[in-house]
């Protein structure tokens, strides 16, 4: 199997933000088929799943708006980031963007391994404060449907999923005190049932 590896990320935090960031280093990327003028399918269970990560400084939130999807619906996975520390504020650094998705069947072998940027970017997270994170597709691309995704998956900037169940997670992973300090890795996981072909 050819693994080609792609990262089609974007920074989700405001460039106020960010303080003095180091720019990831181009690289040459697919251009992702930005078109989104498909009218997503009806979802089959409307109610909204969530979880919650969190360690004693950070938490990671993650939401969809269905716990059942159909293969054509587009899902909408957001991720919301939170400083629960002592001090009114914290100096992150971190890659590109803030969180990684991944995306894993249960009971399979087909999954989306995402990964950042490896920069060291500084953001501020302020107690009390959310940092909102949309869903950003990463990872390597399989040329095996039984393992993983394509390219066209990956340009396609909307999330759908083939009929399974299915795991979809968002990782903090960020250090205190500078690039390669104290570091804080926490992630929170939401399962979907996507039915249909």
């Amino acid at each position: 199997m050819n693994r080609t590896s792609v990262i089609l990320v974007a920074l989700a935090l405001a460039a106020s933000a960010c303080s003095s960031p180091v720019q990831p280093t181009p690289t040459a990327l697919p251009s992702p088929d930005t078109s989104t003028d498909e009218t997503p399918a009806t979802t089959l269970d409307a109610q909204p799943v969530s979880a919650t990560g969190s360690d004693a400084l950070f938490t990671v939130t993650v939401s969809i708006p269905s716990a059942q999807v159909t293969a054509t619906t587009a899902i909408e996975p957001v991720a919301r980031v939170g400083y629960v520390g002592p001090l009114a504020s914290v100096d992150v650094h971190h890659g590109a963007p803030l969180v990684y998705w991944s995306i894993h069947e249960l009971g399979g072998q087909r999954a989306m391994i995402g990964g950042v940027d490896t920069v060291c970017l500084q953001s501020t997270l302020v107690a009390g404060q959310i940092a909102k994170q949309e869903f950003a597709k990463s990872g390597g691309i399989s040329e095996d449907p039984r393992t993983g995704f394509d390219l066209a998956w990956f340009r396609q900037p909307l999330l759908r999923l083939p009929a399974g169940r299915w795991s979809i997670s968002a990782t903090f992973d960020g250090t205190l005190g500078g690039c390669g300090g104290e570091r804080h890795q926490v992630s929170a996981a939401v399962e979907v049932d996507v039915v249909g072909q």
